[in-house]
């Protein structure tokens, strides 16, 4: 690995870990088995950081772990024992898991991750887990989730155990689609979704606030959802059929509505009428989000009949559809021979890198437009209606990789058109990164306006000002980064702007002081991360929403350090520090 650029990932780690505790610093930590949980949280993050050192030391990493990742990017072990536990720590307390036992299961996690991807043999990284598991359990984490400390620390094996089965599952059978890090945290995100939900069922807590309501509904989409993925899984030697795809995802709906139905005792669907038509707001705001899904649908086919090849003009195409349906772009590399399209694209029908980027920008400012009234008017008709955008990305995803005729060929076409680098593998993840970037703060924290709208204020409005900036007047770079200076500035001003705005509006409480403090270092993050930001700043932002001013000043010095630190740290300290490690 080049130096600079291990230096540089060094820092964003340093930056992770300052991150995750300013949010500590200002969340505090719950009573029982916090303090367990925050050592198996600090421990996870240091063993990360201890392993970047060593893989810079060594400068190797296992050939199949290299075919298993996203490329051109880092694995982003860092984040996978982070990210989840820094969004937990700050979210809104739920009806099911408490927030101490979502804090316990998400430091069992955090640590299962870092020992799982340890360079070591299948014990001694069995022993490590099973160690810092044993330890949480007995040291207050089963008290946490009302549990005695054997069915307790029993109860967060198998937790663990179902984190790194999910991760494996996504990284071998959808290879070059996720970093480690993307991979674990949505593992993690998986696991504690189902156990929350699983809490639902057997207690059946009194959901009596429609947020409450709305949350269970969410779970439950998210579990029909994997159903359906494990549906698809099982049928993966079945011939494509449309009937195949009905019937699939009528059982997994159904499943979703009988969970949510033993978890309440609020009909689901009546629910959801009444949220949607019970007042006048609700249905100004849903006539909207149909006009602009309309737009959407009406641009979707336009996209992908521009896409097919015309008689007289011959192909018209961005992307090559191989066949396991994974999208190649002829600019970076020729499609294989045997592809669905083998059709010669001239070089002047590729996209420019600033017309791409203003098309994915495109996206992000519908988002806004959709988000925004959302919140607004209709809160918890906007969680159900980003659960149900999710659901529909997931079944058109699965029908264009099954290649389900005759959605599967213009479907690949459209979203070709949308793909950069970061859509290397068989599934396409950037719209799904987009899409969960804004429902996830606005699922985890519905009360608080800046970190539920952190997905909106960080990806509509300032990636997409930092991106069209940057391309258009950078040239300055980091070190050992593609990003660029005056790009870096565009997204901390337009964040700190809209932020701003949004605390003005809603009258949040707090300084600007901390509210530009955090926006430098968001823009800072963006410039030295190598993961999927769609998701990484928005649950980052969220964490950092309410953090007072000294400890984001605080962070914005370590921050700046590290975006610099490429230009003063040799290689042999980075060795020095390696041995340390």
């Amino acid at each position: 690995m080049d130096h600079m650029r291990g230096v540089r990932l060094l820092g964003e780690a340093c930056i992770a870990a300052g991150v995750l505790l300013a949010t500590a610093w200002h969340q505090g930590l719950p009573a029982q088995g916090g303090i367990g949980a925050a050592v198996l949280v600090a421990a996870a993050v240091a063993g990360q950081i201890g392993r970047r050192l060593g893989d810079e030391a060594e400068s190797e990493q296992l050939e199949t772990q290299k075919r298993m990742f996203r490329p051109l990017a880092d694995d982003g072990g860092v984040w996978a024992a982070a990210l989840v536990p820094l969004t937990v720590l700050a979210a809104d307390e739920g009806a099911g898991i408490s927030h101490a036992g979502a804090w316990v299961l998400a430091a069992t996690l955090a640590w299962s991750a870092t020992a799982a991807s340890l360079v070591a043999g299948v014990w001694a990284r069995l022993g490590v887990g099973a160690a810092g598991i044993a330890f949480l359990g007995w040291g207050g984490g089963a008290a946490a989730l009302e549990l005695r400390p054997g069915k307790g620390t029993l109860a967060l094996g198998v937790a663990a155990t179902a984190a790194h089965v999910v991760t494996e599952l996504l990284l071998r059978r959808l290879p070059r689609s996720f970093t480690l890090g993307e991979a674990a945290v949505a593992a993690q995100g998986a696991v504690i979704l189902a156990v929350d939900l699983a809490v639902r069922v057997v207690v059946r807590p009194a959901a009596t606030t429609d947020t409450q309501i709305a949350t269970l509904l969410v779970e439950a989409t998210c579990a029909g959802l994997a159903l359906l993925a494990l549906l698809a899984l099982a049928m993966a030697h079945v011939p494509a059929r449309p009937a195949w795809v009905v019937a699939a995802t009528a059982t997994s709906a159904a499943a979703a509505l009988l969970l949510a139905a033993a978890a309440s005792d609020v009909h689901p669907l009546a629910w959801v009428a009444a949220a949607a038509f019970g007042c006048r707001s609700h249905v100004l705001v849903l006539g909207w989000w149909l006009v602009l899904a309309a737009a959407s649908a009406v641009l979707c086919m336009r996209g992908g009949r521009a896409g097919l090849p015309s008689k007289r003009f011959g192909p018209r195409i961005d992307c090559l559809q191989t066949t396991d349906n994974s999208l190649e772009l002829p600019a970076m590399q020729p499609g294989p021979r045997g592809s669905q399209l083998e059709l010669p694209v001239p070089r002047s029908t590729h996209p420019t890198t600033l017309a791409l980027h203003v098309r994915r920008k495109a996206w992000h400012l519908a988002v806004v437009l959709a988000v925004v009234p959302g919140y607004a008017w209709a809160r918890t008709l906007l969680c159900i209606a980003l659960a149900a955008a999710l659901a529909m990305f997931v079944v058109a995803e699965a029908m264009r990789v099954r290649g389900v005729a005759p959605v599967a060929v213009p479907l690949g076409l459209f979203l070709g058109r949308f793909t950069d680098a970061r859509d290397a593998g068989r599934v396409v993840t950037s719209h799904f990164h987009l899409l969960l970037g804004c429902a996830v703060p606005v699922w985890v924290h519905p009360t608080q306006p800046i970190a539920a709208l952190a997905g909106v204020l960080a990806l509509g409005v300032a990636d997409s000002a930092a991106s069209l900036a940057g391309l258009s007047l950078g040239s300055r770079r980091w070190p050992a980064s593609s990003k660029t200076l005056e790009g870096s500035t565009a997204f901390a001003v337009s964040l700190f702007a809209a932020t701003e705005l949004t605390a003005r509006v809603a009258d949040v409480p707090g300084t600007w002081e901390a509210r530009l403090a955090t926006s430098a270092v968001l823009a800072l993050l963006e410039a030295v991360t190598e993961q999927n930001d769609n998701m990484l700043l928005p649950l980052a932002m969220a964490g950092l929403a309410r953090v007072p001013a000294l400890p984001a000043v605080a962070l914005l010095l370590l921050s700046v350090a590290a975006a610099l630190a490429p230009l003063r740290v040799s290689r042999p300290h980075l060795r020095a520090l390696a041995l340390v490690a």
